[in-house]
């Protein structure tokens, strides 16, 4: 679950990139890229290709995510079911330590 950071700022950087790349479509500027050299390839297919590509790489990022918390939630169930008291005590800790954070306020 350590990867978690790394993947906001992957999805971050991403979408900055698309954003960047979307406003210099939306003003006219030249951006470089192979799909301006395509006869008949206009800003509508140049948008819509960043919005597609956009859409599968956050539709990739999600079922990354999804088999993770699936994961995590598996190794968790194990784990309550194996130590059970340990759970209970684990819980009652940061039970605690929520209550003290709280009434510190």
């Amino acid at each position: 679950m350590s990867e978690a950071p790394g993947m906001q700022e992957q999805l971050l950087a991403e979408f900055n990139a698309i954003v960047s790349e979307t406003e210099r479509l939306l003003t006219g500027q030249s951006t470089g890229t192979a799909v301006e050299a395509v006869p008949g390839a206009g800003l509508d297919e140049r948008l819509t290709d960043n919005l597609r590509a956009a859409r599968e790489r956050l539709e990739q990022l999600e079922d990354s995510v999804l088999q993770r918390t699936k994961a995590a939630f598996k190794a968790t169930d194990t784990y309550v079911h194996e130590h059970p008291w340990q759970a209970v005590g684990i819980a009652a800790g940061i039970g605690l330590l929520i209550g003290l954070l709280l009434r510190r306020r």
